[in-house]
């Protein structure tokens, strides 16, 4: 059976916009972040926010998107990685023509929000888990998201399949961060482990995925999302 799209790399701003916006609608880590007050509604802030993550991955990391296989060649899903001592919004370009941009169309408070609570506490969460110093070191998979209409077709499996290739060749590890449990397990079919905080190691004994887990709480205390931090290593 032929697959209903393929994948391949961007090297240029292309229509990502729709399938990101599709595959986030109804996302809490979205809504969250962008500081609303509930999920679903006015959702046309979806597309535009990834699109900035798609535009940090053109400009110091690596965009793949997953396209039909006809002629239209539609991009219905879309995976943003960092290679190892690259992290989104490190460098000059980013934080110019990206993250200055995001945090300018926010209000006050969730800009503060961002720089105060939400950006440090998930720096703290991978130095607890991954130990200082180890994200950095590794592929990140900043995002990826599919247009559910393409979902279980095998669109993750290839997006993380190409760059563990590259990264296995090299001995080098993957990391995620996941905001839906769901999703945990759709990565542990995906050869992924979740990672405990260090300080929970050989205190719980048998730990569960709540354990796994660090809570994130939006601005003014608006929604939050559960995180798990994952690791799949090259021999994996």
């Amino acid at each position: 059976m032929s697959l209903a799209f393929t994948i391949r790399q961007l090297v240029a701003t292309e229509a990502t916009e729709e399938a990101l916006a599709k595959a986030f609608a109804d996302d809490l880590f979205t809504a969250t972040v962008n500081g609303k007050k509930e999920v679903g509604g006015d959702t046309t802030y979806v597309g535009p926010f990834w699109t900035t993550t798609v535009l940090c991955g053109l400009l110091g990391g690596e965009v793949y998107v997953a396209e039909t296989a006809d002629e239209e060649k539609k991009i219905v899903g879309c995976a943003v990685w960092f290679p190892p001592k690259h992290s989104m919004y490190d460098t000059k370009e980013e934080q110019d023509f990206v993250l200055g941009p995001l945090m300018g169309s926010f209000p006050p408070e969730l800009q503060e929000w961002w720089g105060k609570k939400f950006l440090p506490q998930y720096d703290v969460l991978n130095d607890a888990t991954l130990g200082p110093g180890v994200k950095h070191a590794s592929w990140h998979l900043q995002t990826i998201g599919v247009d559910p209409a393409y979902q279980r077709k095998g669109a993750a499996r290839q997006f993380i399949d190409t760059v563990h290739r590259k990264a296995a060749a090299q001995g080098e590890t993957l990391v995620l961060e996941c905001a839906k449990e769901s999703n945990v397990r759709v990565y542990n079919a995906l050869h992924f482990d979740l990672v405990l905080p260090k300080a929970k190691v050989g205190v719980i004994e048998n730990p569960t995925t709540h354990d796994y887990q660090d809570t994130f709480v939006g601005v003014n205390g608006y929604l939050g999302f559960p995180m798990w931090v994952m690791r799949r290593g090259p021999g994996k």
